[in-house]
């Protein structure tokens, strides 16, 4: 018998393949949309990210300027049905300086 929790590790995944699979640099915060409660008037991810980059748009949290992401795990942490995870960036991974440009 699998548990709640290994289904939900397990969807995750599947739900952060598919995103990397998408147009998108292949790593960043990825908000899994059937359990976020937005549609419930939950915001704590939008009020409680420290560089201001998780918007309300099109009725549900979207991450803009992923490049300037911090991935300090704020959000993640006020998630409450804990709808948000990470693929990091490789550099982030290796313990790399980031670059600027």
């Amino acid at each position: 018998m699998t548990s709640t929790a290994v289904k939900n590790a397990e969807k995750q995944y599947k739900q952060g393949l598919e995103w990397v699979n998408r147009d998108n640099p292949g790593y960043g915060v990825i908000i899994n949309r059937d359990t976020c409660i937005s549609k419930l008037g939950c915001r704590n991810c939008i009020e409680f990210c420290p560089g201001d980059l998780i918007y309300f748009e099109n009725g549900k949290p979207d991450v803009k300027f992923l490049d300037e992401c911090w991935y300090c795990g704020i959000c993640a942490t006020v998630c409450g049905p804990r709808a948000i995870s990470y693929i990091f960036p490789e550099q982030i991974l290796k313990g790399e300086p980031k670059k600027t440009n």
